[in-house]
């Protein structure tokens, strides 16, 4: 009787033992998953080097940031499987826009203009589910926008789009630096967040940053 016992504790607990793997496994995949779904085939410079030319995103509204990257990527990835982002060196930004003609911003396949936004959270680095899990990532290159001014000393109001949503910057610019401003709308939220109904609603400012103008613009 008494071995009756012990063999079915046993078994209960190595059937513990293997639902947790399984639920640890499940959760890293979700983790993983969902973070590139919206790094578009548009070029642009590259973000995140560490250098003057990254464009770190500073929080317009710190109490609420961290709801507001979640509202973000909701539409690809569930908000609890985001973790903490910083403020201030957490989110990082750079474009490829090409100034046209018309005080217009292009959108043709050669020459048009691309925008990205890197998330580096908590969890990045990790390994969990078999992945190493990257940062989030948001690369647009439908854009359509307005400019002013020179191409040396100038202004410009540019809205980018894919099947989530919208990303908008604003901004002036001299011949160093680029100083702007990055709001966002969703058209999509597959994931409930505090702020998801406000901002499919209206766009919702992320932050703001400063960065070399070949962060922002092609140079090349």
């Amino acid at each position: 009787m008494k071995l009756s016992k012990l063999f079915i504790s046993v078994l209960m607990l190595s059937m513990l033992a293997l639902t947790a793997c399984g639920k640890r496994s499940n959760s890293g995949s979700q983790v993983a998953d969902g973070r590139n779904a919206r790094n578009g085939t548009g070029t642009m410079n590259p973000v995140g080097n560490g250098s003057q030319q990254s464009g770190y995103l500073q929080a317009s509204n710190p109490s609420q940031f961290q709801e507001l990257v979640k509202t973000l990527v909701s539409p690809t990835l569930d908000p609890q499987y985001l973790g903490t982002v910083d403020s201030y060196s957490g989110v990082r930004v750079g474009g490829k826009i090409q100034l046209g003609q018309g005080y217009t911003i292009r959108n043709d396949p050669q020459f048009g203009s691309s925008f990205g936004i890197e998330i580096h959270d908590s969890f990045v680095g990790q390994n969990d589910g078999g992945s190493t899990i990257q940062p989030y990532f948001i690369n647009m290159s439908k854009a359509q926008g307005q400019w002013q001014g020179t191409p040396q000393n100038g202004s410009m109001t540019v809205t980018f789009q894919d099947d989530y949503g919208i990303v908008k910057l604003t901004g002036n610019w001299n011949t160093s630096y680029f100083q702007g401003t990055v709001s966002f709308r969703n058209s999509s939220n597959t994931q409930s967040t505090n702020l998801s109904s406000q901002c499919s609603q209206q766009e919702c400012t992320l932050g703001q940053f400063t960065a070399n103008v070949c962060s922002v613009f092609r140079c090349d």
